[in-house]
């Protein structure tokens, strides 16, 4: 993968989330501080498990801040307990009604992943944000603080950039065993399947951003 890139989306993601810092239950089950909205809660996925989460106030901005968990076989068989945590912009209550496909599986048995998208479309309304939203939890190329799936994810375009060194992918070249993520504009926030390939739709410029999270939120396990 072009290390190069990687680091520039790592450096614009952690930018776009720290910056600020420098200047049997019910779903979604929240004990919130009741004068700023704030304070640690619980998400409670479908399969039944607990997700704890902190609500905090970064700056002048929300984040979400995920304490995960999991439990990961090593080489030599043992379970290895691997831990992150992880600041997102919205919670899972907030992306419930985003349309998505299971595609949680192909994502980590794949052996590699390219996110793609055509970056030489007129009136594109992608965040740079949205790629490292879930791009991160796959490869810890991408944030050493994160080390959580190992599997080698690169950047690519669906089009020639004339002045970036990106391969070029599209739906069309997926495979079970490279999976192509797409992200697109469209008419509706939603995840779903071309064939091998992952299309992330969205409609704006955050939306991307939700979207985006909502699969990560999926990769994790917890929607």
């Amino acid at each position: 993968m072009n290390k190069n890139i990687i680091m520039v989306v790592g450096i614009v993601f952690l930018v776009a989330m720290f910056v600020p810092l420098i200047n049997g239950n019910p779903v979604g089950m929240i004990v919130y501080d009741k004068v700023q909205g704030l304070g640690e809660y619980e998400y409670v996925s479908v399969s039944g498990q607990t997700y704890e989460f902190d609500k905090t106030r970064i700056g002048s901005n929300i984040r979400h801040i995920l304490n995960f968990k999991m439990n990961k076989p090593s080489e030599s068989g043992r379970k290895v307990i691997k831990t992150a945590k992880l600041p997102f912009r919205y919670s899972p209550e907030e992306l419930e009604e985003i349309p998505m496909e299971y595609v949680r599986s192909d994502i980590l048995f794949a052996e590699v992943v390219y996110i793609t998208r055509d970056k030489n479309l007129e009136g594109t309304e992608i965040s740079p944000v949205a790629i490292p939203t879930f791009g991160r939890l796959l490869d810890s190329e991408w944030d050493t603080s994160v080390n959580l799936f190992e599997i080698p994810t690169g950047i690519a375009s669906t089009v020639v950039m004339p002045y970036e060194d990106l391969p070029v992918i599209s739906c069309g070249q997926a495979t079970p065993e490279r999976v192509v993520v797409e992200l697109r504009n469209g008419d509706e926030n939603k995840i779903y399947t071309e064939g091998d390939c992952i299309v992330v739709e969205s409609k704006g410029y955050d939306d991307s951003i939700k979207v985006a999270t909502k699969l990560a939120y999926h990769i994790l396990g917890i929607m």
